[in-house]
Formats: C-alpha cells, structure tokens, sequence
C-alpha cells in the first residue's frame, strides 16, 4: 500500500469477488486433498465420497509425500489469520478514505481482533492441542473454514463500521 503498487482499498472494492475465488479455491484443493489422501497412502475415510470430500481423506496430508510440509497446519492459521488482518486494514482504510478519520469504534475492534492474531502467533504450538489438528481429517469444512470463513466473516464487524460510524469518547474506549 505505501508503495503505492496496490491499495488497502482494493480488497474493500473486491470483497465479494475475493470471497467467490477462496470459496472455488476451496473447492477445487479439497478436490485435491480427497484424491491426494486416497493416492497418497493417507487415506482415513468413511467410504462415502461426500462425506469424505466435506470431512477430508486424509488426516494431515504432508507435500511432498512424507515430506515436511503439513498442508493442514499451514492452513490451519496462515493464510487467513493474515488475510483477516489485511481486510480489517483495509476496511478501517477505505473509512478512513471515506470519512477522513478512523473512528474509536474501527481502531477497538482492529485492535483486539489482531491482537487476538497475535496472540495466535505468540501461542502456536497451542494449535498442536486442538481437535483440528489432532482428530480432524483435512477437506473442505476445515478448508473453507480457514481460508474463507475466517478472515471473511470476522471481518464483518470492521465492514460494519465503514459507513456506520460510532465515535466512541476517549473514556468509553478507556473502560473497553
């Protein structure tokens, strides 16, 4: 954005249409991962095609086979724990850009969403302890839930306060 090659505004202007490609991405790499599990000796299903596509094939598909690259742990945080952020930056740019201030209400709600990013990133290893990683088969639910569902509807409240601004006073963002 400060080099001016491509503005925070542009995910604003193009929100729907990033969500329509991360919803075919989808798509099309839990397409992959189900083939992938069931070629690739990873292969932990149900037997029934769907349910294995929307659950995954395989538990935690490493690329290149046996290689180190766990394709679930990558996805699990680092695509879309970044990409909420850019759409938060965004979204508090284009009010900016809009209203020419950024109010109370979009610096609180950017603050503790990255802040809770943050402490994501503080805490990794923590993710080595939950159900997804642990007892989840890697498909299209934990796929879209992390590439799309993530970054695209926790940003909803920042999307809010584009045009709905409510300036908060200094001691009311003081006691939040």
């Amino acid at each position: 954005h400060l080099s001016g090659v491509l503005s925070l505004r542009f995910v604003h202007d193009n929100f729907g249409a990033l969500i329509s490609v991360i919803t075919i991405f989808s798509f099309v790499f839990s397409g992959f991962l189900y083939v992938y599990g069931k070629r690739h000796g990873q292969y932990r299903g149900s037997g029934n095609v769907a349910h294995d596509f929307f659950m995954g094939s395989g538990h935690n598909p490493r690329v290149p086979p046996d290689g180190l690259f766990d394709l679930k742990f990558f996805c699990e945080a680092r695509p879309g724990l970044l990409l909420w952020m850019v759409v938060d930056a965004s979204f508090a740019w284009v009010q900016y850009a809009t209203h020419g201030f950024v109010s109370t209400s979009m610096i609180l709600v950017c603050a503790f969403q990255w802040l809770y990013v943050l402490d994501y990133y503080w805490n990794e290893r923590a993710i080595l302890t939950t159900m997804d990683i642990k007892h989840e088969n890697f498909g299209f639910m934990l796929v879209f839930g992390d590439l799309c569902w993530v970054p695209m509807t926790y940003a909803l409240q920042a999307f809010y306060l584009i045009d709905h601004v409510h300036d908060l006073p200094w001691w009311a963002a003081a006691l939040i």
